[in-house]
This record gives C-alpha cells, structure tokens and sequence, in this order.
C-alpha cells in the first residue's frame, strides 16, 4: 500500500512487487506522486489501483502530479473502488502537466484531471543532445492504450501523446529527430475547457486509432493561437480517426498534418471555430497514400467545412460528407467552394456523394437545436451515400446501411434512434 505521504518510489523501492502484482494507493487527498523505473512483462503488467477510495491529488508546488517515469507494461486504473468512476482525481495541478508518462506499453483509465498548468496527460520522450537512447529509429513508443478518462480545465492540451517535431526540431547539437508511437489506441474519453487542443497525436506511424471521443470547448484560452483545435493529427501520424463528438471549439474541428494513410469518418463535428476539417501539407507524406474524409457530419463551421491543402498526395477523397451550413457560404447558396475549398488545381482528389446543405434547418435532424444530430425519417440525405468497404457501422454503432444504401453523414437513420452518444 502505498500511503498519502509518499511522493517518490522507484522500482528498487519496492523490491516485492513482481510482473502481474497490483500496487494499491491509499486512498485520500494526498500531494505529487511520481513511480519511476517499474517494469512489468507483456503478460503480466503491474496494475497500479486506486484502493479504499478515490485518491485525490492536490498539487501546486512543482510540475508532474502523477507521473510514471521510464516503466514498461503497466496499467493506471481509477477502478479500484465501485462508487468512483474516476478512482484517481488530480483536482489540483497548477504548475505544468498534470500526468507525464513515459516509456512505453501502458494503459492509462478512469482517471479525472481537473486542473493542469500545461497538458492533462503527455506521453512522449523528447530526443536530447546528450544521448540517442530516445532518438527516432532507436526507440518506439508502442502498445499505448488511453481510455474512459475525464480531463477538463487545462491550461494546454488535454491529451498530448507523441512529439510534435516528429520530422526534425532545431537544437544546439543539431537537428534532433523525436521517436515514433505505434500501436496506439485512444477512445472512450471526454475532454472539455481546454485552453489548446483538446486531443493531439503526433509521430503515431503505426496502427493508430482513436475513437469514441468527447471533446467539448477546445482552445478556450491558448497558449498560442495555432493550439486551438479539437483534434490534432499532427505530423507524421496515420492510422483512423472515427466516431468522435468535436463540439463548440476555437479552431479547426480536426487539423490533419499527417503523412498520408490518413482516415477520418464517422465524426460529428459542431460549431468548429474555423474549419471542421482541415488538411494541410507540411512534412513529408508517405509514397502512395493520401487522406481520406468520409461519413462526417459537420455543422456551422465558422469558415470552411472541409479545406484541403495537400498537394503532396495523390488518390485523397471525400465522400458521403454531410456538410451543413459553413460560415464562409458565399451569395450563391449552392457553391460547392466554400463546401470543400480546395488550395488549387494541382490538388490530386475526387469526391461524391457528398450533400451542401446551407441550412440546419434543410437536413431535417431529430433535434438540431437540442444538438441532437440523429436523421428525421424525411430527411434528405437517407440513403444518398455509396457503400464504403472499411466499415459497416454510424456514429451510434448501428450497422450500416439500415435502408438501400448508406446513409450521407455520421448517423446512420434507424425507425428507433438510439439516445445521442457523448456525455
């Protein structure tokens, strides 16, 4: 048991605890609590349990609240007491991240960050001058799963996995070249009132997904005025990105700066304080593969609905996209540029079946104005998309299609809709 007054323990600390033990911390209001060099085994992960109660964290004395430092399979889960959802709760950490985790194969659940001076959660290994234990090609961050995790009132991001300068960050010593994140899984978990983004991966190369996700008032108060969005995709990341609520934000709904095998679909995307979609062309994309935006309801953009500035890929689509009501419509409702706004003609892509709508009103929701996005039986979009082979299912997990054919945005329209997902 590990009591309120600890706040440093090494592995050597605890000589006892074996690959497959669970560590209990007691429950109570405690202050900073860092495990450092724990190592566990891929069949047997140290579990490290809330027990007796909610652990509540209150910090304000230095950055790192709860930190796990250079472990190896283990799992932090807020489940060890039935009346607590969030069996950990950081309820104060005002100087810098709340929780850092490195280095690799963890799982992280049903833990409440309410404060953080910097990001909710990050996990990364940044490269340094002095050694090239962590330097790209030396080192993968892989089989990273984050989940059921409530994360609110940060001053940063509210999860920050993966280095932003994944194709190369200026040093003293020169060009340092930050590790890749592979085998990713992010879903499950609502983030709100963050100050920059809500989610960001970056450098996630492999096997990437994050999905069921709530993000709720992005980009609040900034750090820096590009940190707005709900989303991040940053640069070198793949993988598919589904069925995620992106609501009431200060920049894009997603920013997409990946290298390519990119997929986004089935994401309901409201009221984006700039683009609901944007994809850039910074860093390098991957020989043949390009981005890919389907199945998306996006809603009342400030500007564009989909903007797309990659022209370093070939073969990128959009389909079956219900686009609704962009801030940026021109005179002439039913232009198609303010839809999807293209850089320029050089830009490889085709797009069908997807519907402009220029009004809320026009779709025919269940109840727009109660943010409820599900499909009146008379709405127009029933049955105007094309079948997509990668997956078969909406945004509420309903098999697709119900009708003829799939139906155009996230929902899928079902005779009894199932309650709106999200919190």
């Amino acid at each position: 048991m590990v009591d309120t007054n600890k706040s440093y323990i090494r592995g050597s600390d605890m000589p006892g605890v074996k690959p497959g033990d669970v560590v209990c911390i007691k429950a109570g209001v405690r202050g900073r609590l860092v495990f450092r060099e724990f190592q566990g085994t891929k069949e047997k992960p140290i579990i490290f349990k809330n027990c007796g109660g909610q652990v509540v964290f209150d910090n304000t004395e230095r950055a790192g609240t709860f930190n796990f430092e250079n472990c190896r399979y283990f799992r932090v889960t807020g489940t060890g007491s039935p009346e607590h959802r969030y069996g950990f709760l950081i309820r104060k950490a005002t100087k810098g991240t709340a929780m850092y985790v490195t280095e690799s194969d963890f799982e992280l659940d049903h833990i409440e960050i309410a404060s953080a001076g910097f990001a909710g959660i990050m996990a990364k290994m940044d490269p340094n001058c002095k050694n090239e234990e962590y330097h790209q090609g030396n080192f993968v961050m892989e089989n990273v799963s984050i989940h059921d995790n409530f994360i609110h009132h940060t001053v940063g991001e509210g999860l920050y996995i993966g280095h932003t300068w994944y194709f190369g960050k200026p040093s003293d010593c020169g060009t340092l070249y930050p590790h890749a994140v592979e085998n990713l899984r992010v879903y499950n978990n609502i983030t709100e009132d963050t100050g920059a983004d809500g989610i960001q991966v970056s450098a996630a190369t492999k096997n990437v997904e994050v999905y069921n996700n709530t993000i709720r008032r992005y980009g609040a108060d900034p750090f820096k005025p590009v940190q707005v969005n709900g989303l991040q995709i940053g640069g070198g990341s793949t993988g598919k990105y589904y069925n995620n609520l992106i609501i009431d934000g200060g920049g894009m709904g997603i920013q997409c700066l990946g290298m390519g095998d990119v997929y986004m679909y089935n994401n309901l995307i409201i009221r984006a304080g700039v683009d609901g979609i944007f994809i850039d062309e910074r860093g390098t994309v991957l020989p043949g593969k390009a981005f890919h935006a389907h199945n998306n309801t996006i809603v009342a953009p400030k500007r564009d609905a989909i903007r797309m500035y990659s022209r370093k890929t070939e073969g990128s689509t959009f389909i079956n996209n219900l686009l609704v009501a962009p801030g940026s419509l021109p005179k002439n409702y039913y232009s198609r540029n303010q839809y999807i706004y293209i850089i320029d003609n050089t830009v490889n892509f085709s797009q069908s079946n997807n519907l402009f709508v220029p009004t809320v009103d026009e779709v025919l929701f269940m109840d727009a104005a109660a943010d409820n996005y599900q499909l009146n039986p008379q709405s127009p979009v029933i049955d105007k998309g094309t079948p997509l082979p990668y997956f078969e299912f909406d945004y509420n997990k309903n098999p697709r299609p119900q009708g003829a054919s799939f139906d155009v945005g996230a929902h899928e329209y079902t005779a009894q809709p199932p309650m709106q997902s999200g919190r």
